[in-house]
């Protein structure tokens, strides 16, 4: 195949916008003569099959031109050469690449900053293609200028990305089907089941550890109280913010508390986890840099249960209060309806009792009976809270129904009198 790479498009393309507004279709044409593609070579697809080649990299050439601000839309779906397009192409007279285009000023924030519409407006204003959709080369040119932007020192870029490679074989042997790559605007994540497991940002490298950590390897990676996050769902979990160049030497100190955190993020997991924003090709190119293949994660049809919401935020939920390490919650929220607490109360299931005793005084039978009529009723009659019986000996007067190790169910009432 001779298409040419996107880099090979970005003057060509740009100067065809002096003389008269381009479009994508009129663009797309203009580079197969220029460059002499034949039949053949015109029609070659990307591997989604919904673009060619040619059309897709003309595409991506002109997204760019226009996030540095060299060409602007003047009506829908053309474009014109902007007065910094103009000086732009007088000091780069041989060629333009995208590190070029990279050092303009306000460069990532066009990239970060979203389009009137969101993402359906920009693709109803484009020809008939999707530049959203790049081929594989232009989406590993982009991996790769991300992962350079983050770890600018190779010799850190090297040790953190075995680190990671480290990382994503101990999420997949935990749970095949459990894990994800997401690429940020900045950088990357991993995240094991619904928790972030590590972060790859620049001058920032961030992972979750389950700890305490020794003194010893505080010290070796330079982390202070200001370091750690408690995570608010794992007991002794800690998120550590740390610098690049100080941990590169030291991350083997990691592997250890990192893989105690993915046991429990991943033992979390009740739900499918949704892969649709898996950056599949920043595990294949970061299998090329560390010189072995790396699992992608598998589909698999999880439990629909689940003991928490199935909720999903691109940070981590983290206390934001102080919590001693090491011990588990106290208390969950139920999530039952009123309706099946009573119907548990029937004697001929005898799941839940109302006991005799409540505090230190006897309940009559009549006020062991007014909390269901009232909630029944739909009238307010304080609260109710269930729990589990942990003790031996008499639970209630339905204890031959239940056992003694069976839910009760206490009720406060507020009398309206």
């Amino acid at each position: 195949m001779n298409v040419p790479k996107l880099d090979a498009m970005l003057r060509p393309i740009l100067a065809l916008s002096v003389d008269a507004p381009i479009t994508r279709a009129s663009a797309t044409e203009s580079m197969a003569l220029h460059f002499g593609l034949s039949a053949e070579d015109r029609q070659v697809r990307i591997p989604s099959g919904r673009s060619t080649y040619v059309r897709n990299r003309t595409g991506w050439a002109m997204t760019f031109l226009t996030k540095g601000g060299l060409i602007e839309k003047v009506a829908p779906k053309q474009y014109c050469i902007t007065e910094r397009g103009r000086a732009f192409l007088a000091a780069h007279p041989e060629e333009i690449t995208t590190r070029d285009l990279e050092a303009i000023d306000g460069w990532e924030e066009a990239w970060n900053a979203e389009a009137p519409g969101g993402r359906n407006a920009q693709a109803k204003d484009s020809d008939d293609d999707d530049p959203s959709e790049a081929d594989p080369e232009i989406i590993e040119a982009r991996i790769k200028r991300k992962i350079e932007r983050a770890l600018p020192e190779p010799a850190i870029r090297a040790a953190v990305l075995q680190f990671l490679a480290y990382a994503v074989e101990t999420v997949d042997e935990e749970g095949s089907h459990a894990w994800r790559m997401r690429e940020t605007r900045r950088g990357f994540e991993l995240k094991a089941g619904r928790m972030l497991a590590l972060q790859i940002k620049p001058n920032d490298f961030g992972v979750s550890v389950v700890g305490p950590l020794s003194p010893e390897t505080s010290a070796l990676l330079g982390i202070s109280k200001e370091n750690e996050e408690p995570w608010k769902l794992v007991a002794g979990g800690l998120y550590l913010a740390l610098r690049p160049d100080r941990v590169a030497a030291h991350l083997d100190l990691l592997k250890d508390p990192f893989a105690k955190f993915v046991d429990v993020a991943i033992a979390r997991v009740r739900r499918e986890v949704d892969l649709d924003d898996h950056a599949a090709a920043a595990i294949t190119y970061l299998s090329k840099l560390v010189g072995r293949d790396l699992p992608q994660p598998e589909r698999s049809q999880a439990s629909e249960e689940a003991d928490e919401p199935d909720t999903e935020d691109d940070a981590p939920e983290l206390s934001r209060e102080p919590k001693e390490r090491g011990r588990a919650a106290i208390f969950e929220l139920g999530q039952r309806a009123v309706g099946s607490l009573i119907e548990d109360i029937d004697s001929s299931r005898g799941v839940i009792a109302l006991p005799d005793l409540q505090r230190p005084f006897v309940w009559e039978d009549t006020k062991v009976r007014d909390p269901s009529l009232h909630c029944s009723s739909g009238s307010p009659s304080g609260r109710w809270s269930s729990g589990t019986q942990r003790t031996s000996g008499r639970p209630g007067r339905l204890a031959p129904l239940i056992g003694p190790s069976a839910p009760l169910l206490w009720s406060s009432m507020v009398n309206s009198d």
